[in-house]
C-alpha cells in the first residue's frame, strides 16, 4: 500500500496511482546505465573532445601510439559500450 499526504492527512493511493508511481520508479531505474554512460563520455571530452574524435573517424587519420592514440581507442571502446 501506498499513501500520499493531502492536507496533513495520509490518504492511500488508488490502484491507478500506485500503479503510476511504480511505473515512474521504474522509468527511472532504466534511465540510470544511460546517465552514468553519459558522464562517462563527458569524462573522456578533457582529453579528446567529439570534434577531433569525429575528424580522425571520418578521415581515417592513424594516429601514432601514444596518449591521443590511446585516448581515442578508449573513446570509441566506450561508445560501443552505449546503453
Amino acid at each position: 500500500m501506498m499513501f500520499k499526504n493531502v492536507n496533513g492527512v495520509d490518504i492511500q493511493l488508488t490502484a491507478q496511482e500506485e500503479a503510476d508511481r511504480i511505473a515512474e520508479s521504474n522509468a527511472g531505474i532504466a534511465l540510470k546505465p544511460m546517465q552514468a554512460w553519459e558522464e562517462d563520455m563527458k569524462a573522456t571530452d578533457s582529453t579528446i573532445p567529439r570534434w577531433f574524435e569525429d575528424y580522425v573517424t571520418e578521415n581515417s587519420v592513424t594516429l601514432a601510439p601514444g596518449r591521443a592514440k590511446d585516448s581515442y581507442d578508449a573513446k570509441v571502446a566506450l561508445r560501443g559500450e552505449k546503453p
